[in-house]
């Protein structure tokens, strides 16, 4: 129980668990995003995180959600002129992560203009209110990584970094047209709809499709879409468990008895690892996005997987038609000697 890699398994569990107890207790909703945000620093950053990093984290977030928040006062009246500047935006931020831009802007930046303007539709107070959390998930996050090195602070060897190498001009415009042909229709769905209680699909597919790679296979891809869903299924266990005894120290040793079984797996840092990151996040969102409900959490639990499930179906089907059948002619020959039919993004 003293060692590196004990340390690095107890570390996530100890991290993600505190944060969605405190985000429980603080009656956040959604109360998932911060033991998501918690999840992605633990499992992506092996050092504890410094301050620049931590407070360029939070702000970045906080300034992503309440630009969310601008775009929905500012074009409410005409939802046809703010699906157009959100499908633009996610379409820069697409195009900048397949040039290599660091992912933390791009990223959040997508996911707040993917979900909250669609909620600023139906109600400008919810969109604030998920903003506020938005910003808040992102700064307990960033807390509780500091306290669960504070706790476990014994690391694994640092591994080498893997070489990033951008992709060109084309291949990049053609990543970012797969990627928004994907988030594009779903969006437009849920806007035409009011679909707010697909927010957290929303999240989970931005997660995914921000990921894409063509230097990577298309194989891998999917499989993270599968990962994805699995997680979410694997959620009806926790929730029978916990309506055996519905109780705060129940729910506190569920989330933690899971956190130590996808952080023995994740902090091997394999190519199974990223799978089992997105399959962890898929959990974490169904699960907490069916906690509270005025209708019974087997109906909502349902309802969240049957989303989960048709946009996945939609995004592995987009990347079916529309994926090159070969990597694009102008991509770095670095990179296409470095390609492999499968591999993990």
């Amino acid at each position: 129980m003293d060692t590196p890699h004990s340390h690095t398994v107890l570390r996530f569990a100890f991290g993600v668990t505190l944060s969605f107890v405190v985000a429980e207790m603080m009656e956040w909703n959604p109360p998932y995003l911060a033991p998501v945000f918690t999840c992605v620093v633990l499992a992506n950053i092996p050092v504890r995180p410094p301050l620049k990093v931590a407070l360029g984290f939070s702000l970045v977030v906080g300034a992503s959600a309440f630009l969310g928040v601008i775009l929905a006062y500012a074009f409410r009246g005409a939802p046809h002129i703010l699906f157009g500047v959100c499908a633009l935006i996610m379409f820069r931020g697409l195009y900048s992560l397949a040039r290599g831009t660091p992912k933390l802007g791009p990223l959040f930046i997508i996911i707040c203009t993917a979900a909250i303007p669609m909620l600023g539709l139906q109600s400008l107070v919810a969109a604030e209110m998920v903003a506020g959390v938005f910003a808040k998930g992102a700064m307990l996050a960033m807390f509780m990584a500091w306290v669960s090195w504070l706790v476990f602070p014994k690391a694994l060897p640092p591994r080498a970094a893997a070489e990033v190498v951008p992709l060109t001009p084309g291949a990049a415009l053609q990543a970012a047209l797969l990627g928004i042909a994907i988030l594009g229709p779903l969006v437009l769905v849920y806007q035409l709809f009011g679909l707010t209680s697909a927010v957290p699909v929303l999240v989970g597919t931005v997660m995914i499709v921000t990921t894409l790679d063509f230097q990577l296979g298309q194989k891998q891809a999917m499989l993270r879409v599968v990962a994805n869903f699995c997680g979410g299924v694997s959620s009806v266990i926790a929730l029978v468990l916990l309506g055996i005894h519905p109780s705060l120290a129940a729910f506190t040793l569920i989330v933690l008895a899971s956190g130590l079984l996808f952080g023995m797996k994740i902090s091997r840092g394999d190519p199974m690892a990223q799978m089992l990151t997105v399959a962890c996040n898929g959990y974490l969102i169904v699960f907490g996005s069916t906690l509270h409900s005025e209708s019974g959490a087997f109906d909502v639990w349902l309802t969240r997987l049957a989303y989960f499930f048709l946009a996945g179906l939609f995004t592995i089907g987009m990347m079916a038609l529309i994926w090159p059948r070969q990597l694009p002619k102008d991509m770095p020959e670095e990179s296409a000697k470095a390609a492999t039919p499968v591999g993990s993004p």
